[in-house]
């Protein structure tokens, strides 16, 4: 049998139109809604991965800028001041304070403050991550921002703000903040320390350079915990506020 009706078009086919009865514009609506779902979850995947790549390139990138600039450890610079006894109110002589003098900056900190200003250390651990460290006024921003302020649910390696990393009076404890992204990147693979202790032995040093110098720290414990006493019976471990 020779079958001469004759084809649709594309527009009779799927688009509505007047001329169509119920169950015909039905099924267009169905499988343009099926189409247009489609692509949108084919978006979403595309830029979820698109943000993992950029995520990681981004980090390569600033590594290589950071490592380039042959980041070493440099002496600390001491300037002989002489500055006069001071004597209190009961009469006893006090010691004077010598004044701070800022020592020499790491070769790379100039280029990184070039790219944001909101620079302050940079964080590796070998074979886990390797990271900037920026500060801002609040401890809110970078959580949803890239470290060129793009605005990026990765976030952004950040100190707290009320740490100070650089300078005189360094704060006793540095409290960073960041994302553990199941993707692996920024803090994403801490969590593998509290699953095997050979992990620990593997990768055991935290490197932190700040302006001045390359320091190294021993990780001695790891753990979770929470900062919202209704989380846990009114039991919180306040780190954060420890600085």
């Amino acid at each position: 049998m020779i079958n001469n009706k004759p084809k649709k078009s594309f527009k009779e086919s799927f688009i509505p139109s007047k001329s169509d009865d119920t169950g015909t514009l039905i099924s267009k609506i169905i499988v343009l809604a099926s189409v247009i779902a489609l692509l949108v979850c084919l978006y979403l995947v595309g830029l979820h991965f698109y943000r993992i790549w950029e995520t990681e390139k981004n980090s390569a990138e600033l590594g290589g800028i950071y490592s380039g600039q042959g980041a070493h450890v440099i002496e600390r610079v001491t300037t002989a001041v002489t500055t006069p006894a001071v004597t209190d109110a009961s009469g006893v002589t006090v010691a004077p304070k010598e004044p701070w003098v800022e020592p020499p900056r790491l070769p790379a900190v100039a280029d990184m403050l070039a790219l944001n200003e909101d620079y302050q250390a940079y964080i590796s651990i070998p074979g886990v991550f390797s990271e900037v460290v920026v500060k801002h006024d609040d401890n809110e921003y970078y959580l949803t921002h890239n470290f060129y302020g793009q605005k990026r649910s990765a976030g952004t390696v950040f100190a707290d703000y009320r740490n100070v990393i650089n300078g005189e009076n360094v704060s006793d404890n540095i409290v960073l903040y960041g994302h553990n992204n199941r993707d692996g990147t920024m803090f994403g693979n801490m969590d593998y320390y509290k699953y095997n202790v050979n992990y620990w032995l593997k990768n055991p040093f935290v490197y932190f350079d700040n302006f001045y110098s390359q320091d190294v720290y021993v990780i001695i414990a790891s753990f979770i915990t929470n900062v919202d006493p209704e989380d846990d019976n009114g039991t919180v471990f306040d780190y954060q506020n420890f600085i």
